[in-house]
């Protein structure tokens, strides 16, 4: 007959059986010697700081221009050979190359069609509907009004990388077939940032390719550390704040004049009656932003336009008697 364990002899079992499975061997990690990684992790988590900063500023900025609610997210930090970037993007597709002042070598912005025809239908006064979107080549027309919205993205793209080293993005070339864009060779490693533009539920790719070897003079110089305690310390925030309030927009009303009716004098208004107002012909009118006074100026025309010129800004005093009256 076996002998019979105590409750503490069971106990001391059972918990040498839990550490026992407790102890795992060091975890594997794979890695591709075909590919290797060229950015350290330092260096790739200040890539992607950069452009999540450029990723709000954008939000901002592409919700007011095609005036619906806009979301801007960065997917993760790529790192592949510049053929299988190529290979991934669709045909047709819209697909900037940009110049890098101070840096060898160009930068590449692909930009999904499908988007690019949701915004030209809501700058037109279109409802934007994305079940509507046809698949087919941007046409000359189209790509004007394209180009200066990717002209003032690269603004504040431009921005977004001044807290790290100042880079000059210009538009150099546009085309739709990716065979025809080479700006680097097909085996060379590329810094790729995959964007999602989430507009009404749905979701639209871009992407924005940098060359390892025009980023590499920069990323040899990258101060990781006191540039990250800048960021923790807020130094960039008053940039990123100036760039979303210039996207901003406010109302602004002219002021022509006041006059008092009664009710009766109301209902019988005509067409061709004339209302004399209090303001004379040469007083300062009041311009306001939001509904409070901010500025005085003067009526006239501009281009055959009805304008107004702004010859000074009000007065803590007036704009405080404004807001009283």
């Amino acid at each position: 007959m076996g002998k019979v364990l105590s409750q503490s002899e069971i106990d001391a079992l059972l918990s040498a059986m839990a550490a026992k499975e407790g102890r795992r061997g060091p975890e594997v990690q794979f890695y591709d010697f075909k590919h290797p990684d060229r950015l350290s992790r330092d260096q790739a988590r200040i890539l992607r700081t950069i452009h999540e900063g450029f990723s709000r500023v954008l939000a901002t900025y592409l919700s007011t221009t095609i005036r619906t609610m806009v979301d801007v997210e960065l997917a993760s930090v790529d790192q592949v050979m510049y053929m299988e970037f190529t290979m991934g993007m669709s045909n047709p597709t819209c697909i900037y190359t940009l110049d890098m002042e101070g840096l060898s070598g160009n930068a590449l912005l692909e930009i999904s069609p499908e988007l690019v025809f949701f915004m030209i239908d809501r700058l037109f006064g279109g409802p934007g509907d994305v079940t509507r979107i046809e698949n087919r080549p941007v046409t000359l027309i189209e790509q004007a009004v394209l180009r200066k919205i990717v002209e003032r993205m690269l603004e504040f793209l431009d921005n977004a990388w001044a807290q790290v080293h100042p880079i000059g993005f210009k538009i150099k070339e546009f085309e739709t077939n990716p065979q025809f864009v080479q700006i680097a060779p097909p085996s060379e490693p590329v810094a790729v940032f995959p964007f999602q533009i989430v507009l009404q539920d749905t979701k639209f790719p871009m992407n924005l390719c940098f060359p390892y070897f025009a980023l590499e003079p920069i990323l040899k110089k990258l101060p990781s550390q006191s540039w990250m305690v800048r960021r923790q310390e807020g130094a960039g925030d008053e940039g990123r704040i100036k760039d979303v309030l210039k996207v901003t927009e406010v109302e602004l009303t002219v002021e022509l004049g006041r006059t008092g009716i009664s009710l009766r004098e109301l209902l019988r208004l005509e067409e061709g009656d004339v209302l004399v107002l209090e303001t004379r012909v040469d007083d300062e009118l009041k311009v306001k932003v939001n509904g409070r006074l901010k500025f005085f100026g003067k009526p006239g025309t501009h281009r055959r336009r009805r304008a107004v010129m702004i010859v000074r800004e009000a007065s803590l005093e007036e704009q405080e008697g404004e807001d009283e009256a």
